[in-house]
């Protein structure tokens, strides 16, 4: 740093005004898009949350064929629990 004449000073002096700023910019713009990401899902989920649902007209998912698809993989357990203990 004794070495530092005052020609290389003056450019960092100029260096440092022009990309300090840029970059403190650049900082406060990635925590206000941090911030205005999080407060949007926020937001959303509160808004998932406070909505009302109507129990009574709510129906489960069907799925056809499912149960006669769970009457042969039971029985087929039956049948080989019967085999292998007979």
């Amino acid at each position: 740093m004794l070495n530092f004449d005052f020609k290389s000073a003056k450019e960092l002096r100029i260096l440092l005004r022009l990309k300090v700023p840029s970059l403190i910019y650049y900082m406060i713009f990635l925590v206000s898009m941090k911030l205005t990401i999080s407060f949007f899902f926020l937001k959303l989920t509160i808004s998932f949350l406070l909505i009302a649902v109507d129990k009574e007209n709510v129906k489960p998912p069907v799925i056809e064929g499912l149960d006669t698809l769970v009457a042969v993989s039971s029985a087929f357990l039956f049948l080989s629990h019967v085999v292998l203990n007979y």
